[in-house]
């Protein structure tokens, strides 16, 4: 049968899996937070630009449309992703018709992307359990739980990248309340990865909290060319570790809290204060931020 007529015949049979992809998009959203690179592309919505060094700058424009449209909760930034999850589900139908597939087949491959596997779909707890069971009859696919730390985890890491974000934007504001008013015109915040950059760019609203600086992904494109500040809130994906490599260019840090959360990619971040950074750590900074630029 010629592919025009093969396309007739099966999208009626497709637009069901459409349907319920989509249907299933939008019962699942509720399940988890923002996902790190969701977060980023809601940093990058307040930063348009012709290009990025991740992604087209349409990415950056289409969260600038969804964020006037319907807020910059984790339901709008999914509205978009969710109507072309359903053309992918469409795509991958019409792909197999092109390959002579039939009804099995189309159901097959749209089943596939309808797996627990890929989108949430089910309530945490109910997830925990799938991927369970899935570890102990299904070991051949257990490398949908192995992160890039080569471990295997209860969940996978891109749920993992779900979790945390709030607990540590928290911790963020913490340790700015801990602050005098005029000790925090005198502070900047320091994120390591662009996720912790983009959540606490994304909490600032809510816990009023001036921009974060990152050297991670796009935050390069417009981090300042110093860190001036007497004092720096610091995320430590290291929970210290990073902060060591520098703490002779510091008069003084201490920890202010971290992620507890053993299902996060980011359980164990720490949030450090800074005190009196020396010129030389800013001197570091620059260093760092040539090369990063330049990349």
């Amino acid at each position: 049968m010629h592919f025009k007529d093969q396309k007739s015949t099966y999208l009626s049979f497709i637009l069901i899996f459409v349907a319920l992809k989509i249907g299933l998009n939008f019962l699942a959203i509720a399940h988890f937070g923002f996902h790190r690179d969701e977060l980023l592309h809601l940093v990058l919505a307040d930063h348009l630009d012709w290009g990025y060094k991740e992604v087209p700058p349409f990415i950056a424009l289409l969260a600038k449309i969804s964020n006037f449209s319907f807020g910059d909760s984790v339901f709008a930034a999914r509205v978009f992703p969710t109507i072309f999850s359903g053309l992918i589900i469409l795509l991958t139908g019409l792909i197999t018709v092109e390959f002579g597939g039939k009804k099995f087949a189309i159901a097959v491959a749209a089943n596939f992307l309808l797996l627990p596997i890929v989108i949430p779909v089910l309530p945490l707890n109910q997830t925990l359990a799938y991927f369970r069971f899935t570890r102990e009859k299904l070991p051949g696919i257990n490398f949908i739980v192995t992160w890039e730390d080569h471990k295997l985890h209860a969940t996978t890491q891109d749920y993992a990248d779900m979790m945390g974000w709030n607990e540590m934007a928290a911790e963020v504001n913490q340790a700015w309340k801990s602050l005098t008013p005029e000790q925090q015109k005198h502070t900047q915040i320091y994120a390591d990865n662009y996720g912790e950059a983009g959540a606490i760019h994304h909490f600032s609203k809510q816990y009023h909290l001036p921009d974060v600086i990152s050297l991670n992904s796009s935050f390069t494109l417009w981090a300042p060319d110093n860190l001036g500040a007497q004092y720096i809130i610091y995320v430590d994906n290291k929970d210290g570790g990073n902060i060591k490599k520098f703490a002779s260019y510091l008069e003084s840090y201490r920890k202010i809290g971290e992620v507890h959360n053993p299902l996060a990619v980011e359980n164990g971040t720490g949030v450090f204060l800074l005190v009196h950074p020396l010129p030389q750590l800013n001197e570091r900074y620059r260093t760092e931020l040539l090369r990063k630029r330049l990349e």
